[in-house]
């Protein structure tokens, strides 16, 4: 059975009980003789944030076997223990050992690993190594959890289908987090964030970039498909928190459906940026949308890019107008395009609220589409700055009007308590961000606008005097730290004039894989003592 196509479109997704999809080689494990793990991430207490009821431990190794037990010292190889052995139980945790599964290209894992919510199975890299899925994973059983280890797709081939470069997660059942993932190089998308995951998926944490592919299955010669996190859901909630995304071949993430639903999303605190479409895109075709929150996200695009920032809701409604919106303390900076999306784009929502956001942007600042319904939307104390005082309304018949500033509030009735600079910011604004599932470990943001070559970033919310610990650049994430030390409860020096990015590889035509400028930098921080 060929593997199902992620494309633009609603895609019928494989059934938990269809059986398994296997592209994998005889020799896709790695040898007996391959080199020892890589030790490239401080050693974290691996009981952090574990769920109730933590049952028993095995482990999986480049070298393991079919015919081992799954312990430390007779350990599995991935695809056996995927398999889910009658020795695991809801409540297991199988410790990736490190080194590389699989061979990039076509490769697929088959995860029928499968617990219950109160005993979810997690599948996590060992503490202090570094893993490499070389594929993707399908994810078929409910109540999985994937921890901190890498997916990627060492093929150099980029003018293919999804067949012959897999996607990287693809998660299909009830309960699913993926949890501080770093996810690089696959195919489309990076994370598959489907309808089946349910009420209480999560994606926390990752790190994503150079995802994409010039897929050849749709359009001759091809079309640009890449996504880092391309996601949709019908009923209930879900969570896509703390992740950093950028330099994806699309968009660095996506909710949307033609024939389906992008109902329930909750994003939190995630940083999309530099990707060649929309950094965020919430949007549907056929049905309106049902709850969107958007918190605390971050975006950036240079001067002169002309990429788009943002886009919430599609359209002008023809399809019914879309329901709630809550966007709060987003800071959404965008670049030099000047059509119709600005740094925040909202489309055809019937009620919410739009409030305590910085937009900024080097040309147009919002875009507004109205309801075709009676609205109840509030939005206000909001900050805008940009030299072009450029807003967009459209009139919903086809035209639309740029407005100035006085002008958007007086025809929309937004803003009465929002200011407007015809400058861009100055100052410097950081964001630090703890990381929920491991102590220590936290995001930090940096809006550099005062263009300092160093800037100095408090993170007494995260360490306390005595820990030790790394910070690395989320654009160079297997690099050199950019700051190492034994924290003095002062606050810690970062560089902003950095260069080193991590690879894009492949025949990639389309995408400058260049490090953002001395305005924006991401890091994350890591605490390396017990």
């Amino acid at each position: 059975m060929p593997i199902p196509q992620v494309g633009e479109t609603a895609i019928p997704l494989p059934k938990v009980d269809e059986p398994a999809i296997s592209m994998l080689q005889e020799d896709e494990t790695a040898s007996p003789n391959d080199p020892t793990p890589t030790v490239y991430l401080p050693l974290i207490n691996k009981t952090t944030a574990l769920p109730e009821g933590e049952g028993m431990e095995f482990y999986v190794a480049p070298n393991g076997t079919s015919n081992g037990n799954g312990s430390i010292n007779n350990p599995w190889d991935l695809q056996t223990a995927l398999n889910q052995p009658s020795s695991v139980k809801p409540g297991a945790t199988i410790w990736l050992r490190g080194g590389r599964y699989g061979n990039g290209g076509g490769t697929i894992f088959n995860s029928k690993l499968a617990g219950t919510g109160n005993q979810p199975i997690i599948l996590r890299q060992m503490p202090g190594e570094r893993a490499t899925i070389d594929g993707g994973i399908m994810a078929y059983g409910q109540y999985s959890w994937f921890w901190d280890f890498e997916i990627t797709n060492s093929s150099l081939e980029r003018v293919t289908d999804g067949y012959h470069r897999s996607f990287g997660l693809n998660m299909l059942a009830l309960g699913q987090k993926a949890i501080n993932l770093v996810v690089n190089n696959t195919g489309h998308p990076g994370i598959g964030f489907w309808s089946e995951v349910g009420t209480g998926g999560e994606i926390y944490g990752a790190i994503i970039w150079g995802v994409g592919l010039y897929d050849t299955s749709f359009v001759i010669p091809y079309t640009e498909r890449g996504s880092g996190i391309y996601a949709q859901n019908e009923s209930g909630d879900r969570s896509i928190e703390d992740v950093i995304t950028f330099r994806n071949f699309t968009t660095g993430m996506k909710a949307y459906s033609e024939n389906g639903y992008a109902n329930g999303f909750n994003l939190e605190g995630n940083v999309s940026f530099s990707n060649y479409d929309r950094n965020f895109f919430i949007g549907t075709t056929n049905n309106p949308i049902d709850k969107l929150s958007l918190t605390n996200n971050f975006t950036y695009r240079e001067d002169g890019d002309l990429g788009i920032s943002t886009e919430f809701g599609l359209g002008t409604g023809a399809l019914g107008d879309n329901q709630n919106i809550v966007a709060i303390d987003n800071y959404f900076v965008s670049g030099s395009r000047k059509a119709e999306f600005g740094a925040f784009s909202s489309e055809s929502w019937l009620g919410g609220i739009i409030a305590n956001n910085t937009f900024v942007s080097r040309d147009l600042i919002a875009a507004f589409t109205p309801s075709a319904g009676t609205a109840n939307l509030t939005w206000n104390n909001n900050q805008y700055f940009g030299p072009i005082n450029n807003f967009w309304y459209s009139n919903r018949d086809g035209s639309y009007d740029y407005l100035t500033y006085d002008q958007w509030k007086a025809k929309t009735g937004f803003d009465a308590n929002s200011t407007y600079s015809p400058s861009l910011p100055s100052g410097v604004k950081i964001f630090v961000r703890p990381n929920k599932y491991e102590t220590g470990r936290a995001n930090i943001i940096i809006y550099n606008w005062d263009m300092q070559p160093r800037v100095s970033v408090d993170v007494s919310s995260v360490l306390k005097p005595g820990d030790t610990y790394r910070i690395v650049d989320a654009q160079n994430f297997f690099g050199d730290p950019v700051a190492v030390g034994t924290y003095d409860g002062n606050t810690i020096s970062l560089p902003m004039d950095l260069t080193a990015v991590a690879p894009i590889i492949g025949n990639v035509s389309h995408i400058h894989n260049q490090h953002s400028s001395l305005i924006f930098g991401v890091f994350v921080l890591f605490k390396t003592s017990e």
